[in-house]
């Protein structure tokens, strides 16, 4: 029954994915002086396309004992968010509609790297 809160993906998929957007983040640090406009490079059609096929469930459907409060997103995680974010519409959407209304930012994008 869990795997129906999170749509067509499931659970296990939706790790791996994550973890894959995750990975690339990483490769990131160390880049972090580069202001140069290369950041376009880091968020693959993968990641959009998956980001793309999220639903609100996917977020409130995770267990909110697997959170932790004192998460935090290192730079190169934010810098890939927020390029992630305006080239999905679908994640911008889905983050309007349950930030800060039913879950913490923080929340939001600590399930997005479980």
């Amino acid at each position: 029954m869990a795997e129906r809160s999170f749509g067509f993906l499931g659970l296990d998929f939706a790790k791996k994915q994550f973890q894959n957007v995750l990975s690339v983040a990483a490769k990131m640090v160390g880049d972090e002086s580069d202001d140069t406009d290369t950041n376009h490079e880091v968020v693959s059609q993968c990641d959009i396309e998956f980001a793309d096929g999220l639903t609100p469930e996917t977020f409130t459907g995770f267990p909110r004992s697997q959170l932790d409060d004192s998460w935090i997103m290192v730079p190169s995680q934010e810098l890939h968010a927020k390029r992630l974010l305006e080239l999905s519409t679908n994640l911008r959407h889905i983050r309007f509609e349950l930030c800060p209304k039913r879950m913490k930012d923080e929340q939001f994008w600590q399930v997005s790297t479980a």
